[in-house]
C-alpha cells in the first residue's frame, strides 16, 4: 500500500527532484522510465500473490479490461507487422499511452477496503493542493521562484530523440509549472483539482473557493486550451446539477449569448496586437488562420482525406514519420503545403485523429469502448448509497469528460501526471465497487436465517 503513496509523490515531484540531484539526458530518461514501470510491477505483484494464495485473478466490475487489453495487443501487432514503421518509436508511443493502465488493474488487489480508498483519494487531492501552493509561490515570486523548479531536458535512449520541456524552450510568456516540469502538466493538475473539489464528500463555501483558486491558477499557468476546457467542464457540471427548467433556460441563453460573445471577442481581438501571451489573441483572425495549419487543419483537411483511405481501417502504427511520408507521397497535391509543413509536430494536438491514424478504426473503437464502459459505470454509481463509491465514481466520471475535452487540443492521454491520476482514480473506483459489493453480500448473508447461512457455507 505504501509503495503507491511513494509512486504518487514521485510522479508529481520527480521533474524537480531529478533536476536537483543533477540527472539529465539518457540517465534522466531511465530514471523516469523506472517510475513509469511501477504500474506493471504492481500488477505483477498482484498476479503473483493470487497464484501463491491459489485464488483466481478476477477482473473489476467495470468490464474495461478486455477491450483495453485487445487494444494493447492490437497496437503491438500492427507495429510489428508494419514493416516500414520504426519498432522502437512505435513501442515507445504505445508504452507512453498505456503505462498506467496496469496500475488501475492492480489497485483493487492492493487497496481492498473503503478506508484505504478514502485515504488514498485524500492523498491524491493533497498532492494537487501541494502543486497549487507551489503555483501560488511562482505566481507571487515570478521567474526567480519558477527557476528553482525548472526541470532538466532528457533524451530517449530507445529512439534517440531529445525531449525538451516547454518551460525550457525560451517561450516569451508567463507560465506556472509547479514541480510538474511544464505549464501544460501543471494546468492538467489544476483541472484535476477542480474535479476532486467537485467530488468532495463535504461541499460548501470551501469547495467554491477551491474551484476559484484552481481556475485562477489554470488561467495564469499559460495554457489557454486548458483554461477553455476548464470553463466548459465547469459549465457542464453546473448544467448537470440544475433543474430541468434551468437547463432549458441555460441552453437557450447559450444559443443566444455564445454567438454574440464570440463576435464581440473577435472585434476586440482585431484591435490588439497578435501575441501568444494575450488571451484575446485566441479569437483573432491570425490565430484562426494558424489553427487551420494545426488542430483545425487536422479536423477539416486531414480527417476527410484519412477517412477516404483504405488504411483508415487498420491504421499505420504509432510512428508519425511513417504517416508523414505516406501523406506526402499520396496527398501532397490535395493538402496545403503550409499545413503539411507542421503535420509531424502537431498531429497529436488533436488526439482522436492521431489515434485514428495510429490504430485505425479497429484500434480506436477498442480504445473508446474501454473508456465508455468505465464512463457508463461511473455515471450510474455517482448516486450510490456508499459515500466512498459515489465520490470515486464522480471523480472518474468528470475526469473522463475532462480528458476527452482536452484531447481535442492537447496530448492529454499521454501526459504523465494526468494519466497517472486518471488511471489511479479508475483503480480506486474499481476498488470501491468491490468493497461495496462485499459489504452488500455480507449484509445479505447476515439477514438470512441461521439454517440458510449454514446451507450457504
Amino acid at each position: 500500500m505504501y509503495i503507491i503513496y511513494i509512486f504518487a509523490f514521485l510522479i508529481t515531484t520527480q521533474e524537480t527532484v531529478f533536476s536537483l540531484i543533477g540527472l539529465s539526458g539518457g540517465t534522466l530518461f531511465l530514471a523516469r522510465s523506472l517510475v513509469d514501470l511501477s504500474s506493471i510491477l504492481l500488477l505483477g505483484m498482484a498476479v503473483a500473490a493470487a497464484i501463491i494464495q491459489s485464488r483466481p485473478f478476477m477482473l473489476s466490475g467495470l468490464r474495461y479490461e478486455r477491450p483495453y487489453m485487445l487494444f494493447f495487443c492490437y497496437a503491438i501487432a500492427i507495429s510489428i507487422f508494419s514493416t516500414q514503421a520504426n519498432l522502437a518509436t512505435s513501442g515507445s508511443e504505445i508504452f507512453v499511452l498505456n503505462r498506467f493502465v496496469f496500475l488501475a488493474m492492480a489497485l483493487p488487489y492492493v487497496v481492498n477496503s473503503e478506508r484505504k480508498v478514502h485515504k488514498l483519494t485524500r492523498f491524491l487531492f493533497a498532492l494537487i493542493i501541494l502543486q497549487a501552493a507551489i503555483g501560488m509561490l511562482q505566481l507571487i515570486g515570478g521567474q526567480t521562484v519558477i527557476d528553482l523548479f525548472r526541470p532538466n531536458d532528457y533524451s530517449n535512449v530507445l529512439t534517440g530523440d531529445s525531449r525538451s520541456f516547454t518551460s525550457n524552450r525560451g517561450l516569451s510568456r508567463n507560465m506556472l509549472i509547479g514541480s510538474m516540469g511544464d505549464f501544460i502538466s501543471f494546468g492538467y493538475m489544476m483541472l484535476l483539482g477542480m474535479i476532486f473539489a467537485i467530488a468532495r464528500l463535504k461541499r460548501g463555501t470551501g469547495t467554491f473557493a477551491l474551484l476559484l483558486l484552481f481556475l485562477t491558477l489554470i488561467f495564469f499557468s499559460g495554457s489557454r486550451t486548458i483554461f477553455l476546457a476548464a470553463l466548459v467542464l465547469l459549465a457542464l457540471y453546473v448544467f448537470s446539477r440544475a433543474r430541468l427548467i434551468w437547463r432549458v433556460a441555460m441552453v437557450l441563453i447559450t444559443l443566444v449569448v455564445v454567438p454574440i460573445g464570440f463576435a464581440i471577442l473577435t472585434q476586440l481581438a482585431a484591435a490588439v496586437r497578435f501575441e501568444y501571451t494575450n488571451f484575446l489573441s485566441l479569437f483573432s483572425t491570425q490565430m484562426i488562420s494558424a489553427l487551420m495549419n494545426q488542430r483545425l487543419g487536422h479536423l477539416f483537411l486531414y480527417l476527410p482525406t484519412l477517412l477516404g483511405d483504405p488504411m483508415v481501417l487498420i491504421g499505420f502504427s504509432p510512428d508519425r514519420s511513417l504517416i508523414e511520408r505516406y501523406i506526402f507521397e499520396n496527398y501532397s497535391q490535395q493538402l496545403p503545403y503550409t499545413y503539411l509543413a507542421t503535420f509531424y509536430y502537431t498531429l497529436e494536438d488533436f488526439y482522436p485523429i492521431a489515434l485514428l491514424s495510429y490504430y485505425g478504426l479497429i484500434g480506436t473503437a477498442l480504445f473508446y469502448l474501454a473508456q465508455y464502459r468505465i464512463f457508463a459505470g461511473a455515471k450510474s454509481d455517482r448516486t450510490s448509497d456508499s459515500p466512498v463509491l459515489a465520490q470515486a465514481a464522480t471523480i472518474v466520471f468528470w475526469a473522463i469528460i475532462g480528458i476527452n475535452i482536452l484531447s481535442l487540443g492537447n496530448q492529454s492521454f499521454e501526459n504523465r501526471g494526468l494519466s497517472f491520476m486518471f488511471w489511479t482514480s479508475v483503480g480506486l473506483y474499481a476498488s470501491a465497487i468491490r468493497c461495496s459489493h462485499f459489504k452488500n453480500e455480507l449484509k445479505t448473508t447476515e439477514a438470512r436465517s441461521p439454517s440458510q447461512r449454514f446451507k450457504t457455507i
